[in-house]
Parts: C-alpha cells; structure tokens; sequence
C-alpha cells in the first residue's frame, strides 16, 4: 500500500470523480459547474441571483456569467420579480430539467463505478465516516467562516 497522507489519497479520489464527472457529461449540454445551480432551481424554483450566490457560496459575477450561458442554452430563464422590479428570478426549463436527468443518472454511474468493490455496508460506513470528517472539520478552529454549508450536489 501506497504511503500517502490521507489528504493526498482524498485529493486523488476527488480530482479521478472530477474527471470521470467531466467525460460523463460530455455531450449534455452543460458544464459540471452549471449542475448545482440546476439543482437548487429543481428545489426551489424562481430564485433570485442573490440566493443563489448565497446557497452555492460563489462569487455574484460567476453567478451572472453562468446563467448567461444557462439562459442562452436553454436549460434557465429570467422573469422579473413581481415583487421588486429592480431583479430578477430565475427558473429552469423544461429542457434544464431533462439536462439535470441525465446528470443526475451519470452521477449514479460514477458512484456505482466508484464503490463497485465495497459491499452495502462498507459504503454505508464510508459515507458516515466522511460525513463526520466533514463536518468535525467545519467545526474546527481554522475552519470558522471559510467554509459555509453550501448546497452543491445535493439531490
């Protein structure tokens, strides 16, 4: 066995699901980045941009870049808030929704892919066990405030 430091063999894992992610949605439609604020829009449609920068813990010109480009694919639109004027909510289409279909069966492949060798309960303790380093984590002292609970690929 390799002598790696746990955080060297979680970054292998993370960046090999990266790019298996990556090859899994070539043809989709969208980029793996755009696939978490689809997600937010199939909890909580009509969401204005400041939510979402807020729920998925980016920058508000990111934000605005990407849903130009989810608004010019076809998977979001813009409808002025009847509320305040001034902005503007955003909701997924009919399209977006059959996207984020496809992304969330590939999401599948890649977790059945990744634990094909565990049996049920050695996935289900390997969940837990990633959980708890995650959330000890953001309990830790040098965590506070650099890490916010953000909601990215949650189904």
């Amino acid at each position: 066995m390799e002598d790696l430091w746990l955080h060297g063999i979680l970054s292998q894992v993370a960046r090999l699901m990266i790019g298996r992610f990556y090859h899994l949605l070539e043809g989709m439609e969208i980029h793996p980045g755009q696939v978490a604020l689809l997600m937010q829009l199939r909890k909580q449609d009509g969401q204005s941009q400041k939510e979402l920068v807020e729920r998925l813990c980016v920058k508000a010109p990111t934000v605005t870049v990407m849903i130009k480009r989810m608004e010019r694919s076809g998977l979001i639109y813009r409808r002025q808030s009847r509320e305040d004027r001034r902005s503007s909510l955003v909701y997924i289409t009919d399209k977006g929704v059959h996207v984020l279909d496809q992304v969330e069966k590939a999401l599948q492949q890649l977790e059945q892919e990744a634990l094909r060798d565990f049996t049920q309960e050695e996935q289900l303790h390997l969940r837990r066990m990633l959980t708890q380093m995650r959330d000890t984590l953001r309990q830790g002292d040098g965590a506070k405030g650099h890490d916010p609970p953000c909601n990215l690929l949650h189904p």
